[in-house]
């Protein structure tokens, strides 16, 4: 009997709107229908945390730490794993798309950042950098300058460029109405919470 109430719902999810709503019977139906299905997960590159974390479209994540505590170089990280099989849309609030792949670069040919910044990258390191050039062009990552701007602004811009990801760096520098600054990063907070849930779309903020 529950499996022709199981065959039913799924007919019925074939032609019927998600209005947001969904009832107990439903809900369990649906978790038992889906029970013996392999859910993917949005993963981060590091083990450690896909055991923690089990990340899906639409959820809302904060990075937080202390100045000069490695935030962007961990987001990039984030940013070039999950932009492997999904579309990730890089917001730089502070700092300039080239900066942004000298970094990304470094990483991924191992060498030192300030090799790249001073322009003095030896002979040897040059097979690294050809290798790390074809695997990072092949990304499904873009890099946006959004200094000044909205939450509003960026939500048009994730539509736009589609995106299945979008990171903020960093979130203090996100325009918005507000008395003090305790009162804008909240309201920031909050518009980004509820793009992410309107939209299906993954928002990590730093």
């Amino acid at each position: 009997e529950m499996q022709t109430e199981i065959e039913k719902l799924s007919k019925l999810a074939n032609y019927s709107k998600d209005d947001g709503e969904l009832s107990a019977y439903d809900g369990v139906m649906k978790f038992y229908s889906e029970l013996n299905k392999k859910k993917e997960y949005i993963k981060t590159g590091f083990k450690v945390l896909d055991k923690k974390t089990f990340i899906t479209k639409g959820d809302y994540i904060v990075i937080g730490g202390r100045p000069s505590a490695g935030k962007t170089a961990f987001a990039l990280e984030l940013a070039t794993t999950m932009a492997k099989k999904l579309n990730v849309v890089f917001f730089s609030l502070e700092t300039s798309n080239e900066k942004i792949y000298d970094r990304i670069m470094a990483n991924k040919a191992t060498v030192r950042l300030e090799k790249i910044k001073n322009r003095t990258v030896e002979k040897e390191d040059n097979d690294n950098i050809v290798e790390a050039m074809e695997i990072v062009s092949k990304l499904n990552f873009k890099t946006v300058k959004a200094s000044g701007k909205t939450v509003s602004w960026i939500k048009s811009k994730a539509l736009k460029l589609k995106a299945d990801i979008i990171i903020i760096d960093y979130i203090g520098l996100i325009k918005s109405e507000g008395k003090s600054r305790y009162e804008k990063v909240t309201n920031i907070s909050l518009d980004l919470h509820t793009l992410s849930q309107s939209l299906g779309i993954t928002v990590i903020a730093l």
